[in-house]
């Protein structure tokens, strides 16, 4: 494993650590989007991605503005769902949720023509 596969590696494990898991975690990332399963807040990522941004910086040697391309890309990749405050319940333990269905479309009705004077 390279350094690079390393500092990813970490970060997730950080990550995971956050939220109140384990990574690995077999049964949530078997899933094809496990990381829409799990969230937290704005203000918890924004923590998170300044430690990430400062462990890249201290284990890759990168410059800072690389450092924070490189953290955004981690966050855009497999960062959790984020909530804004007035989202956020209050709970015990981060529970694994199901995603939401889309509605699904109606079909909009084609006007009824009245038959009589044309």
């Amino acid at each position: 494993m390279n350094t690079q596969e390393s500092v990813t590696e970490e970060g997730l494990v950080e990550m995971f650590r956050r939220v109140g898991r384990t990574y690995p975690d077999p049964k949530l990332t078997k899933l094809r989007d496990w990381y829409t399963r799990v969230s937290w807040t704005e203000a918890d990522q924004e923590d998170f991605r300044k430690w990430l941004v400062a462990h890249i910086r201290k284990k890759l040697r990168w410059k800072k503005k690389l450092a924070e391309n490189s953290a955004s890309w981690f966050l855009l990749m497999w960062g959790w769902t984020t909530l804004s405050a007035k989202q956020v319940k209050p709970t015990k333990s981060t529970k694994l949720t199901k995603p939401t269905k889309p509605a699904r479309a109606t079909k909009a009705k084609k006007p009824v023509k009245k038959k009589g004077r044309g």
